[in-house]
């Protein structure tokens, strides 16, 4: 589920056994337009590595112990600050593992409410846990995904930073009140940053309506298994 694009990935970008030596990837893109990380075919292309949304712009971060932008070298809290954006310490950290990394769908689910703001997403190694498909589709007919355990396994994906003024939207996104997902402190699996977070992790998983997809006892692997033949196996499985 990758593409052989140098800044973006379609899915899960890096799977493997927990204590396989996974570094953080170097990445060298400095920006690009949103625009060009399409939100469809679902989970639509992410972007790699560290990134920040504004102005209708991506830009790429450095992944070291303090997030700068690739191109300039300048530390993201500065970057926030000159462009009046919500402060990091005003910012709720949310895992995305399925499409809640992609520009598009932030510039437009969450970044119209406050246009002149900021996401910005820090790449993770998601331990003991991995992205599963549900087991139903959408009414885009598209199969979303979610959250399920996964012992001795990790998964590379994104801790997005949101302005807390912007949660309520993000809720409204996920179907929160609909019983699609549930927004919760992060207790499946456990998640290494290459920056130092000391608030909550949160996460979104399938609830009522977004139960993980499984054959035979087992879940359905977004990296392991693509869309067109999960949407197989969750029809068959009805």
């Amino acid at each position: 589920m990758t593409t052989d694009l140098q800044f973006a990935t379609r899915g899960t970008a890096l799977a493997g056994a927990v204590g396989t030596a996974f570094s953080w990837p170097v990445h060298r893109w400095t920006e690009q337009p949103v625009e060009a990380f399409p939100a469809t075919p679902y989970p639509g292309l992410t972007p790699l590595g560290s990134f920040l949304v504004h102005a209708g712009t991506v830009r790429g971060l450095r992944d070291d112990s303090e997030l700068r932008v690739r191109a300039t070298g300048e530390p993201v809290e500065d970057h926030l600050a000159r462009n009046a954006c919500t402060p990091l310490d005003q910012r709720v950290a949310v895992l995305a593992y399925g499409s809640n990394a992609n520009p598009v769908k932030l510039t437009e689910k969450l970044l119209r409410h406050a246009p002149g703001d900021a996401v910005v997403g820090v790449q993770a190694h998601v331990h003991d846990a991995a992205a599963a498909w549900c087991d139903r589709t959408r009414g885009d007919g598209e199969l979303p995904a979610t959250l399920v355990p996964r012992p001795g396994h990790t998964e590379l994906h994104h801790v997005l930073l949101i302005p807390q003024d912007l949660l309520e939207h993000m809720h409204r996104w996920e179907g929160v009140r609909g019983g699609y997902y549930a927004y919760d402190p992060l207790t499946i699996g456990s998640v290494r940053l290459p920056v130092a977070w000391d608030d909550t992790i949160h996460c979104y998983v399938g609830a009522e309506h977004r139960p993980p997809l499984q054959v035979d006892g087992v879940h359905v692997l977004c990296h392991s298994v693509p869309q067109q033949r999960a949407r197989r196996l969750a029809a068959g499985a009805r």
